[in-house]
């Protein structure tokens, strides 16, 4: 149903070690300037702002193990260059990648996205949570299988797949 490549699989599920081939930088430290990051992740700074406000990027409570990326706006709200990103690290890096991967597939918003993933209690994208390319459709309940049966009930009806998860 979403018709995803063998190379656009790949690339979302295999993970990059130290995240250097994935984001084009050569440390992790460059990525904290937002500036850098919009470049090297292709967001706007909208989106941006919309990414580190998702439930899928922040902690819920203080039990709640999901790292969380915040945007520090710097001291001139006119100026991006001294805005940086808090809470990069490895695995929230690879988190990104997957997410924005997956968003990028899915050609869809990352609100929309957050709010799936959130719906159905997905906290990471990852091979196991995805699935494999055999069992991904299959009865594995996996983050790709459920965000296919919203897309088809969204087709279906002709409604965002994040109006149909808020549905009880």
């Amino acid at each position: 149903y979403l018709q995803i490549t063998p190379a656009d699989w790949n690339r979302l599920i295999t993970p990059d070690p130290g995240n250097t081939e994935v984001w084009g930088v050569a440390r992790l430290n460059e990525l904290r300037s937002v500036p850098t990051f919009l470049k090297q992740s292709g967001l706007t700074y909208d989106a941006l702002q919309t990414l580190t406000e998702t439930q899928f990027f922040s902690s819920q409570d203080e039990t709640d193990t999901i790292p969380e990326i915040t945007l520090d706006e710097g001291t001139d709200p006119c100026d991006i260059n001294d805005d940086t990103l808090d809470g990069l690290d490895d695995e929230l890096l690879d988190r990104l990648h997957r997410f924005l991967r997956l968003r990028q597939i899915l050609n869809g918003s990352i609100s929309d996205l957050d709010t799936v993933l959130t719906a159905f209690g997905h906290t990471n994208i990852t091979d196991t949570a995805l699935g494999d390319t055999d069992t991904a459709l299959g009865d594995t309940d996996t983050a790709l299988r459920d965000i296919v049966r919203v897309q088809r009930l969204g087709d279906r009806y002709r409604q965002s797949a994040s109006y149909l998860v808020t549905l009880n």
